[in-house]
């Protein structure tokens, strides 16, 4: 039989990447709305704020997930979800989070190609 905690722990860590995996596309999306801006001057969108090199990105993630591990980690022991559930439960979530994933994956590509083609224009 598997201990409660490793079940626990191994849903924790499936909700806190299915949250990363839900939210960055927003921030790449966010970045090809920067991109059109400066490109043609409409100046809208912010800047994406202090994290401006790899190591800022990689420990702003280490911690943002080892603060939504714990975070749901204490949830989870309070629930103490069986084995079942939670296998049922990270399987939901990972398709939600590969959907999710792939509709704005997608959405990034037109946006990307639209954004070329604007440029092809002006040249």
């Amino acid at each position: 039989m598997i201990d409660q905690n490793l079940i626990n722990l191994l849903l924790a860590v499936v909700i806190a990447t299915t949250l990363h995996a839900v939210m960055e596309p927003f921030n790449i999306r966010n970045k090809v709305k920067r991109l059109n801006d400066q490109l043609f001057g409409t100046s809208t969108a912010k800047s994406s704020g202090p994290i401006d090199s790899t190591l800022k990105a990689l420990a702003f993630i280490v911690v943002m997930l080892a603060l939504a591990t714990g975070v749901a980690y204490l949830l989870l022991g309070l629930i103490d979800p069986e084995a079942e559930t939670a296998v049922w439960i990270a399987v939901a979530l990972l398709l939600l989070a590969e959907i999710v994933n792939t509709l704005h994956i997608d959405k990034y590509h037109q946006e990307m190609a639209e954004t070329m083609t604007k440029t092809e224009r002006r040249a």
